[in-house]
């Protein structure tokens, strides 16, 4: 079994303008995101996947990148559009894994993609996989810029929230998780993934995850003690500037 490490890359980030070619000390976001990402073990090739000649041309100086287009409503559809690049030689067949890595998170660990990497080599079963991290404070768990994870005891995910789920009824404090997102793919099944028509619980809450569990998909989740830390805001880009000053 392969993998293939896609990290997608857009300029026209909407909460924090050209967001993957803001430097910290030295390095964009985008580059240190990539310099951790091939850190991996398991990841066999990384590449970047873009729409922007600015960052197209920034990571050719030093990684892997594909150009896409610019109309893709998410990282996932921008990233099954490289592979269709990448893979016009059938380097990949259709039992190995497309790991999606988000572009904004310049100190994810290798060893979280690692543990998701394996979880496919563990069950061969699995086509869509995620991570989840077990929420210990309490402000995280009802804020809705954190995305929740509900999952039964196989590990298969119920739904995605930006809700407080479960719902902690008499102010009981059950085990709640945080979604990661970072997610691997069948590459059988990345074609119909890619065609599926819009979801109305995805519209709803704007996750895309919620698409596949509506048309069908089963969507694993990897536990996780390694946190995601994204950059949307100002606020979080100076968080990060501490993990490199």
């Amino acid at each position: 079994m392969k993998f293939i490490g896609i990290i997608p890359a857009r300029l026209n980030s909407k909460r924090l303008s050209r967001k993957p070619l803001i430097e910290i000390n030295g390095k964009t976001i985008i580059q240190r995101t990539y310099e951790q990402t091939i850190q991996s073990k398991l990841l066999d090739d990384v590449f970047v996947a873009t729409d922007s000649q600015e960052i197209y041309d920034h990571i050719s100086i030093f990684g892997k990148v594909i150009m896409t287009d610019k109309l893709h409503k998410s990282g996932s559809e921008r990233c099954f559009q490289a592979l269709k690049i990448i893979n016009q030689k059938n380097t990949y067949s259709e039992n190995d894994v497309l790991i999606n890595i988000q572009g904004d998170e310049p100190v994810i660990n290798p060893k979280q993609i690692d543990s998701l990497c394996n979880m496919f080599i563990n069950n061969k079963n699995i086509n869509i996989g995620t991570q989840g991290k077990k929420i210990l404070d309490i402000n995280q768990f009802v804020d809705s810029n954190t995305v929740k994870v509900v999952f039964n005891k196989n590990n298969r995910a119920l739904y995605f929230s930006r809700l407080p789920i479960p719902h902690q009824k008499n102010n009981i404090y059950f085990d709640a998780y945080k979604h990661i997102g970072l997610y691997g793919f069948k590459i059988k099944i990345i074609n119909e993934l890619f065609n599926l028509k819009d979801s109305n619980l995805e519209n709803l809450e704007k996750l895309e995850q919620l698409k596949w569990l509506e048309w069908g998909f089963d969507v694993f989740v990897d536990i996780t003690n390694y946190d995601s830390i994204s950059i949307d805001t100002k606020e979080d880009l100076e968080v990060i500037k501490k993990f490199f000053s």
